[in-house]
């Protein structure tokens, strides 16, 4: 897979990666170990928690389990909010893992190295603007999502 990614960033192009964490078996530390491989990779990050929709196989599952939490409306559904109970993180936890994740990866010096590797690969002014201010916008909307202390969004029934 490593290779392949630099063979696709050789021609000048950048990659996002989308992540999901949240399973079971994930823990605190698969936050940072997404954060790593991006960094490794020099990928544009996108880290989401698990969100069991309504309808699907998971969330029927995990609503037989009784770990959906029921009493939240459409309005939490939209991958920000924590809609279930993980077996070993508190939604908190879960939330500011996200939260913390999402703010790291949009770090003006982290922004600025995948920007700078992005340009050795294509040497395009524009291209490389393109880039940084993109990635300034999406900064900016995982601040707003996950800004320090800010409470909303989060379910935090436990």
């Amino acid at each position: 897979m490593k290779n392949n990614v630099k063979v696709i960033q050789s021609l000048g192009i950048q990659i996002m990666g989308f992540f999901v964490v949240g399973w079971d078996e994930d823990t605190p530390d698969t936050f940072r170990r997404t954060l790593d491989l991006c960094d490794e990779l020099s990928i544009i990050p996108f880290v989401f928690t698990l969100t069991p929709m309504p309808g699907s196989q998971i969330y029927r599952e995990y609503l037989e389990q009784g770990r959906i939490f029921t009493d939240l409306s459409w309005d939490h559904y939209g991958g920000v909010s924590i809609v279930f109970r993980h077996p070993s993180m508190s939604p908190d936890e879960m939330f500011q893992a996200a939260g913390i994740t999402m703010r790291e990866g949009y770090s003006v010096g982290r922004i600025l190295m995948r920007t700078i590797q992005a340009f050795r690969c294509r040497l395009s002014l524009n291209f490389m603007l393109t880039s940084y201010f993109t990635q300034m916008a999406i900064r900016k909307s995982y601040r707003r999502l996950y800004g320090a202390g800010r409470a909303e969004g989060r379910q935090s029934a436990s």
